[in-house]
């Protein structure tokens, strides 16, 4: 006990000194821990204080950790909602950040909140999961704590085989990674079911007897007096009464020492049956007496059960029966006492099972709404791809198709090009035969004597020549404006001065014809056509530019 103290002490003057907040923070959950066992109302404010703190500061895991050691107080103070609470929270932080270690620990004290609670399934449950997380992190001290919690599950199933099975995997762990504290509590755990519930008083005694002899080396003065009253009631129940008293005396020697009233009165109960069971009923009665008094005073319920109960038997034996029915309704009052608190329990685990159930339910349902918002957007975004995927395609489809129209009206502008391109040749050639045959006429005219028949021949040459001019530009428009439709009103609707013979000079020039070609369908010469290119380059307003005439004309 006073080793505890001198720590606290030395916790409580590094908080002064540390100026790291993350540091402090965690020596104030250190601090709660070991004022947990002597003032949980001091513990509890250090872990709130840590909890703030390491909110203020965003450190998360000083705030799980805070949450960890608030729900350890309040489990030891009983209040198993506030615990409850304060550890799922821990639960959900720690797992949604993947934080095993912390996750480990505060489902392995939900295990022992459902373990008060009787709910030893749920107990085992959770003491199993924290396991398979100590598992995967290889925390040797977390597997061996929790297979010795475990090992206490199946004793509260009264499955002691197993119990036994798992009691002793950890008392083999704890000798591995040499967990002294460890080593002597899964012994005297070991012990207990051997005197308990398997009545092998020699099995128990020689395990209560090497917890002690580890303990020792501990210098835990409250688990040094346990043990050896754990020996005293193995040596006891083997009727080796005089060892047992031995042991009874130097635990109450030792409880005294620290000043902890509840276990000398325990060892006084002890020593009160000893002496009844040697028939000792003087001294006996002394034992019984006080320790009933001592516990009547601090209402410590068992206690009074135990005492009273052996002031009934003292009485009875000394055929007292007034004073022995006294103690026997005494003894009966206080089994309905704690008959009534477990019925209490019972009906907080009734109400609790009913606010656990309540609040799974509605964790469903929104669970539920959730799942329905969920598959809602991924179906909402499902048929937005697929618009997304049918528009693109029929967009691509749409594309594809002006593609195609524009290839195909390409090539049919190809085509009647050609075929215009190869009808202007034709239109040349016919027309380079006609002035062959007008020629020749003109040689015949010449050498006409008659005059009368040569005006005839000479009239015939003129409207011949006259009426093939007019008819091959009039082809050469028709068959340009089927290719090229619109391209004279274009032209004069942004060129309004130009004239009919400047529209068919850039006709010509828009199917970039050279001057020789035109001056063969037009019958002028070459360089009356150069004359008018260059009037057109004045009127189209390019004239003092290097642009081309043809190229101007090709992107009208």
């Amino acid at each position: 006990m006073a080793q505890g103290h001198e720590n606290t002490n030395r916790i409580d003057s590094m908080l002064n000194t540390v100026s790291d907040p993350e540091k402090k923070i965690d020596l104030m959950l250190e601090q709660s821990s070991q004022l947990k066992g002597q003032s949980p109302e001091a513990a509890l404010s250090y872990s709130n204080l840590a909890y703030s703190n390491s909110i203020s500061i965003n450190y998360l895991k000083g705030e799980i950790n805070a949450l960890i050691s608030i729900g350890s107080v309040y489990l030891y103070l009983g209040d198993f909602d506030k615990s409850k609470e304060n550890i799922e929270k821990a639960i959900l932080k720690s797992e949604q950040f993947s934080m095993k270690s912390e996750t480990a620990r505060a489902e392995s004290i939900l295990a022992l909140i459902y373990q008060e609670l009787g709910d030893y399934e749920k107990n085992a449950f959770y003491d199993f999961k924290s396991l398979k997380y100590y598992e995967q992190i290889q925390d040797s001290s977390g597997i061996e704590i929790t297979l010795g919690n475990i090992g206490i599950d199946f004793i509260n199933q009264k499955d002691y085989k197993r119990a036994l099975e798992y009691l002793n995997k950890s008392l083999r762990m704890a000798i591995k990674i040499n967990d002294i504290d460890g080593i002597a509590y899964q012994y005297n755990n070991i012990a207990n079911v051997y005197l308990a519930y398997q009545m092998d008083y020699d099995s128990a005694l020689k395990n209560f007897q090497e917890a002690y002899k580890i303990n020792l080396t501990l210098k835990n003065k409250k688990q040094e007096g346990i043990y050896l009253m754990n020996i005293g009631n193995a040596y006891l129940n083997l009727n080796r009464n005089d060892s047992a008293l031995d042991y009874y005396k130097k635990a109450r020697r030792i409880f005294r020492e620290i000043n902890n009233e509840l276990y000398v009165t325990n060892c006084q109960i002890a020593m009160g049956e000893y002496y009844y069971k040697i028939h000792e009923m003087n001294l006996s009665l002394k034992y019984a007496d006080s320790s009933f008094n001592t516990t009547l005073k601090n209402n410590f319920k068992p206690g009074i059960l135990y005492s009273a109960s052996l002031l009934n038997q003292i009485y009875l034996s000394r055929n007292d029966s007034s004073k022995a029915y006294k103690y026997l309704v005494i003894k009966h009052q206080i089994m309905d006492s704690i008959a009534d608190e477990m019925n209490k329990k019972e009906l907080y685990k009734i109400e609790h099972q009913y606010n656990y159930d309540k609040a799974e339910k509605l964790k469903l349902i929104q669970q539920q709404k959730r799942n329905f918002w969920i598959i809602l957007t991924i179906v909402s975004l499902i048929l937005m791809v697929i618009i997304t995927i049918l528009l693109y395609s029929r967009q691509r489809i749409k594309n594809r198709n002006n593609a195609l129209e524009k290839e195909k009206i390409e090539q049919q502008l190809n085509f009647k090009d050609k075929e215009l391109a190869f009808n202007i040749m034709a239109l040349i050639k016919k027309n380079e035969m006609f002035s062959d045959i007008l020629n020749r006429l003109t040689t015949v005219e010449s050498q006409i004597k008659h005059v009368e028949t040569k005006d005839i021949v000479s009239k015939i040459v003129k409207d011949l020549r006259h009426n093939n001019d007019n008819k091959m530009l009039t082809e050469f428009t028709h068959r340009f404006q089927e290719v090229h439709a619109g391209f004279y009103e274009k032209l004069l609707s942004t060129y309004p001065d130009l004239t009919q013979n400047e529209l068919k000079l850039c006709a010509f020039l828009r199917l970039n014809m050279s001057s020789k070609e035109i001056s063969e369908i037009t019958g002028q010469q070459p360089l009356t056509i150069d004359k008018g290119r260059t009037r057109l380059r004045k009127k189209l307003c390019i004239s003092n530019t290097e642009t081309n005439l043809v190229t101007f004309l090709t992107h009208i």
